[in-house]
């Protein structure tokens, strides 16, 4: 036990589930208290701060790849990527902070469904603070010292829950925002004061011109797979009502907090596993590091999106009034499960500069989502079947990202099988029966067969990660 607590991935992961666990209580909260047609605004908003995110030049992808690849042992390099990583993001977020004042201040009629200028200041302000936070983040991840990202993650999360027990309506939105803000800055003071490296601003601008190299082309692949989840709910505030834009959102929430601890952990070993896949390995070292990563994690995710559907009607009790949020979660819950199996598949491909070929692979499964979620929308079906189209978009990536995946350790060739590699047909059927579920409104007789279906065909993997998980604790 005293190895366990010892060990910061694991102190990173329990602090991770925390905030988690603050954030779902903030959301169910949030939802509670706004219902539907707020909670819908406040849908719209994080919906357009997910796709504004994307506007920080790729400097936090450049930093978290020159340290943990190109500048190892070059201490003089690290020192001045770091500073101008977060003196250009410095830069865009004082940029993003005067168009949202403008926007806001000018009233300038942008979104006028969702009232979206009166909170464009704030929601500037809290995307240019999370384009800093993230690189200093990645940066102190190289350095493997998580303590500072775990007490800043917690005021983030502890902070704008602690707001909602005194706001309601509208003055609730903002104060959600403000308090995002206020948490945010202290999170970045931390991070900036009495640093364990040097930092100074400095404008390299033929520096910053070779990180956005590295950046954008990871901006635009995280943006491209990014989009797989978000396009739906694009698709959902064009052509369905705000209230229903609400559920969407809420099923969006709940999903995204219920795999944060997990993230957490893929978070901390993604640059490990960058540099165990980086293009010059042997290729059967390689295949057994990317399949024991797919295998693992998907493992895992699996057996917490299954368990998390089973306990979905819970919320017909503490909130009656978002009752078609159930089926909608539980399909969506099960595609995040679809795309946790290539996770290794991924890493390979950054780690060997094919980054841009899986933005490829995802752009067409975005098409695929946005054209017949659109046909969707246009036909006014109900809004869960958005969720399945964005399953099936999922399935379809996973599909050319396993063959690209297999291409890359196989000097070019698809090996036999690599697709049961990612999705094996005990996985598949107990998926079907949750979306049958779902489908038919009644998860948990269904969900349970499905649990027990992916319980006895996934019994060795299971135990796998039991060992595993258990043998890192005990190593400290």
């Amino acid at each position: 036990m005293r190895n366990i607590g010892q060990n910061p991935v694991v102190l990173f992961t329990a602090s991770r589930y925390l905030g988690y666990a603050m954030q779902f209580v903030r959301g169910i909260l949030v939802a509670k208290f706004l219902g539907p047609y707020l909670f819908g605004i406040w849908g719209f908003l994080t919906l357009m701060q997910q796709y504004l995110m994307y506007t920080g030049f790729g400097f936090q992808h450049a930093i978290n790849v020159e340290l943990a690849v190109n500048a190892l042992s070059d201490k003089e390099r690290q020192a001045k990527y770091i500073n101008v990583a977060w003196t250009m993001t410095l830069l865009i977020a004082v940029l993003l902070a005067v168009i949202g004042a403008y926007v806001q201040f000018r009233d300038v009629p942008l979104f006028t469904k969702y009232n979206f200028y009166q909170y464009t200041f704030a929601l500037s302000l809290i995307v240019g603070l999370s384009h800093l936070k993230e690189v200093f983040s990645n940066i102190y991840r190289v350095y493997g010292q998580l303590n500072r990202i775990m007490l800043g993650e917690i005021l983030v999360a502890t902070l704008p829950l602690i707001v909602v027990f005194f706001y309601r309506d509208e003055a609730l939105i903002l104060a959600v925002l403000a308090a995002t803000c206020v948490s945010s800055l202290i999170a970045i003071l931390i991070f900036i004061i009495r640093p364990p490296f040097a930092l100074a601003l400095e404008f390299d601008f033929p520096a910053a011109w070779q990180m956005m190299a590295i950046g954008i082309p990871l901006l635009v692949y995280t943006l491209s797979y990014a989009l797989i989840t978000t396009m739906g709910r694009t698709v959902v505030s064009i052509f369905y009502s705000v209230e229903e834009l609400g559920y969407f959102s809420l099923a969006n929430s709940i999903t995204y907090a219920t795999l944060l601890g997990l993230r957490a952990v893929t978070w901390v070993v993604f640059p490990s596993i960058l540099t165990k896949t980086r293009d010059g390995l042997p290729d059967d070292e390689v295949r057994k590091i990317v399949n024991k990563v797919n295998d693992l994690y998907s493992t895992a995710v699996f057996l917490v999106v299954f368990i998390m559907i089973l306990l979905t009607p819970l919320l017909n009790i503490f909130l009656p009034q978002y009752k078609p949020v159930v089926s909608i979660l539980s399909v969506m819950l099960v595609m995040q499960a679809v795309l946790s199996v290539i996770f290794g598949y991924n890493t390979i491909a950054v780690a060997r500069n094919q980054q841009l070929k899986v933005a490829g692979i995802s752009i067409i499964a975005v098409i695929f989502i946005t054209l017949l979620s659109g046909l969707i929308g246009l036909l006014k079906w109900d809004v869960f079947w958005i969720a399945i189209v964005m399953l099936g978009g999922s399935i379809l990536f996973v599909v050319l990202q396993a063959q690209l995946g297999s291409r890359l350790m196989n000097n070019g060739n698809i090996q036999k099988g690599y697709l049961t590699d990612v999705l094996p047909l005990g996985s598949m059927i107990a998926m079907a029966f949750f979306v049958v579920g779902s489908i038919m409104n009644t998860p948990a007789p269904f969900g349970v067969i499905g649990l027990v279906v992916f319980l006895i065909s996934r019994r060795h993997s299971i135990q796998q990660l039991s060992s595993f998980a258990w043998n890192k604790f005990q190593s400290g």
